[in-house]
């Protein structure tokens, strides 16, 4: 990282130290990975819960997408029906290169 970008990063930290933090730490597997949002937007940031590791393509970041849609919620002050459809759209149907986010979805009980 060059020593500007990493100057700019800590500047962001100060600000939202919990989310860039995260991030910053999860960019450090690789630096190519992607983020939903900017590196100091927090919306996405609770939904945040680790990084995957794919075969010969390195780390991406990894989202639960049911906090996503929680998230899309309280930030934009929607129901649920508006934040599943943003996500599918807008998120999930956005392709943004090999090192774009993935999602979770945990199996549900029966």
């Amino acid at each position: 990282m060059n020593p500007k970008k990493a100057k700019a990063l800590a500047l962001k930290s100060v600000r939202r130290p919990l989310g860039t933090a995260r991030k910053v730490a999860l960019a450090e597997r690789d630096p190519n990975m992607m983020f939903l949002g900017d590196i100091d937007d927090p919306c996405f940031d609770d939904a945040l819960i680790g990084s995957i590791e794919l075969p010969c393509n390195g780390h991406v970041a990894c989202y639960d997408y049911a906090k996503c849609v929680v998230c899309l919620m309280q930030a934009n002050e929607w129901d649920r029906e508006t934040a599943l459809d943003w996500m599918e759209f807008n998120v999930v149907g956005a392709y943004v290169g090999p090192k774009g986010p993935v999602f979770y979805h945990p199996l549900e009980d029966e």
